[in-house]
């Protein structure tokens, strides 16, 4: 699975709108520990047919893991305590590890410089987008990391 940073996600937007269903029973793990950005993500998500669940922080996300898989996740880089990054982290030294099946992850994060973006996708991320998050570009990339067969074709927007 290859790694990506969409370099402006503002200025990019998808070559189509994806469909209604495009992420339809995909589950996607959210952690974002601002509420409202959280509850939105989990709301513009589900429209598009995912099943999303959330977490607060990188503990709950931890937990959440233990208690389901997967199919995707979306983590937040800047949290307190423990960061986005902590939380690839673990997950793939720890959870996957386990289970053997790698979960593809998309890093979110209003910090835009270079170093920040390489070094998520150093840790994990197979793609790092900048907030605000263009909820379409955000829904198209899903759908192609969600899709095993798909997962090497992550649209480019640079």
């Amino acid at each position: 699975m290859s790694s990506k940073y969409v370099s402006d996600a503002t200025k990019h937007a998808p070559s189509f709108a994806p469909k209604p269903d495009s992420l339809r029973g995909v589950r996607i793990l959210i952690v974002e520990d601002d509420d409202f950005t959280r509850m939105l993500l989990v709301q513009l998500l589900a429209r598009f047919g995912a099943v999303p669940a959330s977490a607060a922080s990188v503990q709950e996300g931890i937990m959440k893991l233990n208690h389901c898989k997967q199919d995707l996740i979306i983590s937040d880089i800047a949290m307190p305590e423990r960061d986005g990054h902590d939380f690839i982290r673990f997950v793939r030294q720890v959870i996957e590890a386990e289970n053997q099946e790698k979960t593809p992850a998309i890093a979110i994060s209003a910090h835009t410089d270079q170093s920040l973006m390489n070094k998520s996708l150093a840790e994990g991320f197979q793609v790092h987008l900048p907030k605000p998050v263009n909820i379409l570009q955000l829904v198209e990339i899903a759908s192609h990391l969600a899709s095993p067969s798909e997962s090497s074709l992550i649209p480019s927007y640079s």
